[in-house]
């Protein structure tokens, strides 16, 4: 059988570990690099704050105008054009975390961010190529989730409490309590927790190998809960190695 994929250039080839996948994700890791940079040595400064304020507007607007354009040009069901996803509701919140003092904001950034929506930049599902909008907010969506938390840490000083680890699971064992019922009653994935196969032509993921549906829902949420921990130990690490040092 002959490979579909075989006759498109190589820009249209937008899977994991294509080439535009590591342009893509190298140079937007680039920009939040840049962004951290400049964060860190304008930290206390208008300069800072203008960084931070545009970078957060540009994105909530531009994420917002796609996400009105996929609602009602009537040209997408509602079981994609709803931003319903983490990914897509992370989008906003890691923006709004930017521009705001709310602590519960800016920890789902940091927890939800980097342990749930910063698999994009390693396995990006995505199937379409730069000609389509979905490509550009599927990329600059995910760079402003990671880059939001990323900042948050680095030019904020964020530092994880045991109750933010409790506030990012519980959160989003309740997101899930409020989409299952939608995805079962509609026939929709969001949250990837609904019973629907994988779109021919999709590229492989993790819910491929953890099981059929619905166990699959409860293995997520395992998962998610120890990504979760794993960034709360890495806030944690530093002082539980110096007190061994002590």
């Amino acid at each position: 059988m002959s490979d579909p994929g075989a006759s498109l250039a190589w820009w249209e080839r937008v899977g994991a570990f294509t080439l535009m996948h590591v342009l893509s994700a190298g140079l937007l890791l680039g920009l939040i690099a840049a962004a951290v940079v400049l964060g860190v040595r304008w930290r206390g400064t208008w300069r800072e704050r203008v960084l931070r304020t545009t970078w957060a507007l540009a994105m909530f607007c531009f994420l917002g105008c796609v996400s009105m354009y996929y609602l009602f040009s009537g040209r997408f069901g509602l079981d994609f054009a709803l931003p319903l996803h983490v990914c897509d509701l992370m989008g906003f919140v890691s923006c709004l975390a930017l521009l705001s003092r709310w602590r519960w904001l800016r920890t789902l950034t940091v927890f939800w961010g980097l342990a749930l929506c910063s698999q994009a930049f390693v396995t990006p599902i995505l199937q379409q190529p730069p000609t389509h909008i979905h490509f550009w907010y599927f990329w600059f969506g995910h760079t402003a989730i990671v880059g939001g938390a990323v900042y948050l840490i680095v030019v904020d000083g964020y530092r994880a409490r045991a109750g933010d680890l409790a506030w990012g699971v519980a959160s989003l064992y309740a997101y899930v309590g409020l989409v299952l019922p939608m995805n079962i009653a509609n026939g929709w994935n969001y949250g990837f927790v609904g019973n629907v196969p994988r779109a021919e032509g999709a590229e492989p993921t993790i819910l491929d190998v953890i099981g059929p549906w619905p166990q699959r829902v409860y293995m997520l949420g395992m998962l998610a809960a120890v990504g979760m921990g794993l960034v709360y130990a890495g806030f944690r690490l530093p002082r539980w190695i110096g007190r061994r040092g002590e």
